[in-house]
């Protein structure tokens, strides 16, 4: 755990704003955060409920707090590992809004999930094609876990196995 450059504040002290907007600022110099998230994490600091809000409210102001950067970096750095149900429930699990996650995750259109899904089957399982129901189900299973819908998954082991054939 990264420890906190700051001596501990007493949170009912509305005198320590900036040093709590500071501390924010730390906080989001490692991961951004939604801004339920941050409320969350204020909250749990034990603050009053004022002083969390009047928080978030500048730092959404001066555009440290964003859910569309949330939701944009979210699917920028995992849109290659996992499917689009996959990113979507990340993005709800953070407390994202419906919307935001729509507009971010409208980018990713059947062939790139596509594309994606063939890289992770590759690199998983070497192009090795399930020789038993068992291997269909890890396989399925696998894709299927990191958010690809059964159709993805499908297409992706059909697309493989037409591959090999044309290969023999």
């Amino acid at each position: 755990m990264i420890s906190e450059p700051f001596p501990p504040l007493n949170p009912s002290s509305s005198e320590n704003f900036s040093a709590w907007l500071a501390r924010l600022a730390n906080w989001l110099s490692y991961r951004d955060y939604s801004e339920i998230e941050m409320r969350e994490r204020l909250t749990r600091a034990n603050l009053p409920n004022s002083l969390v809000t009047a928080l978030v409210s500048r730092a959404i102001e001066l555009g440290w707090l964003a859910d569309e950067r949330v939701a944009a970096s979210a699917v920028t750095r995992k849109a290659s590992q996992w499917g689009k149900r996959r990113l979507i429930y990340h993005l709800k699990e953070r407390g994202v809004n419906e919307a935001i996650i729509i507009d971010a995750v409208s980018g990713i259109n059947e062939e790139t999930e596509l594309s994606s899904a063939y890289a992770l089957w590759l690199k998983k399982f070497h192009g090795n094609l399930p020789q038993t129901p068992q291997d269909l189900q890890k396989q399925t299973r696998f894709l299927a876990s990191r958010g690809f819908s059964l159709t993805i998954v499908r297409k992706v082991l059909n697309h493989a196995k037409a591959l090999k054939e044309e290969n023999n």
